[in-house]
C-alpha cells in the first residue's frame, strides 16, 4: 500500500510540473477599449499533454474514451492507475473542426483534474499584453515575453538549474522518512567510490 500511494503521490507531482515556457501559447481573450492590448490566455497543445502522460505513466498507462454529448460537445473519460477523471469540451457554433475542438478541450479538461496544466489556470497571473488584429481576430505580439513575465510572476523557475531543483523537491517531497535515510546512504556510498 506503501509503494501505491509513493507511486500515486510521484505521478502526481510529476503530472502538476509545469510546462516549458516554450511550449505555452496565448491567444487573446477580452480586448482593451483602445484596441492595443489583449487579456493574454495561456494554454498548451494536446500533443504536449500526451507527451507527459507518456513520460509519467507510459503509452500504454493511461487510456482516453470518449461519447458525444448534444451537438457541440463531447465528454472525455481520461484513466491512469485505476483512476478515471471525466470532463466535457465544447466547440463553439460554425467552428469547421467542431469535432475535434471538442475532443481535444475535453481531454485538456481532464488531464486538468489529474493535476496536468491546472497551473494554467490556477497559478498564471492575468496580463494584459500588446496585441494586434490578424484577419478577423487578434494575436499576441510579443507572447515569448508575456509567457516568461508569466511564469516570472507566477514564481515558476525554469531556468535549468531551477527546473532540475523543482524536480528533485517534488520528487524529495514523495519520499517518507526511511525512504530518504537509505536514498541518503546511497548517495555517501556512491560519492565514497567515485573518490
Amino acid at each position: 500500500m506503501a509503494d501505491q500511494q509513493f507511486s500515486h503521490d510521484a505521478v502526481f507531482a510529476a503530472l502538476c510540473a509545469p510546462f516549458p515556457p516554450e511550449v505555452v501559447e496565448l491567444k487573446p481573450g477580452a480586448i482593451s477599449e483602445e484596441k492595443k492590448r489583449a487579456l493574454a490566455l495561456a494554454y498548451v497543445d494536446a500533443r504536449h499533454y500526451q507527451a507527459r502522460l507518456d513520460a509519467v505513466v507510459g503509452p500504454d498507462g493511461w487510456q482516453v474514451a470518449y461519447r458525444p454529448w448534444g451537438e457541440r460537445a463531447v465528454i472525455c473519460c481520461l484513466s491512469m492507475l485505476g483512476v478515471t477523471r471525466e470532463d466535457v469540451g465544447e466547440a463553439e457554433k460554425g467552428d469547421p473542426n467542431q469535432a475535434t475542438s471538442a475532443a481535444m478541450q475535453a481531454f485538456k479538461r481532464a488531464c486538468t483534474a489529474f493535476g496536468l496544466g491546472r497551473y494554467l489556470y490556477t497559478d498564471l497571473p492575468q496580463l494584459w499584453v500588446e496585441a494586434a488584429p490578424r484577419g478577423r481576430s487578434w494575436a499576441i505580439s510579443n507572447s515569448a515575453a508575456a509567457v516568461q513575465q508569466m511564469y516570472a510572476e507566477a514564481g515558476i523557475d525554469l531556468t535549468r538549474r531551477g527546473t532540475y531543483l523543482q524536480r528533485i523537491h517534488i520528487l524529495l517531497q514523495s519520499f517518507s522518512e526511511a525512504e530518504l535515510l537509505m536514498l541518503g546512504k546511497q548517495i555517501a556510498a556512491t560519492a565514497k567510490k567515485a573518490a
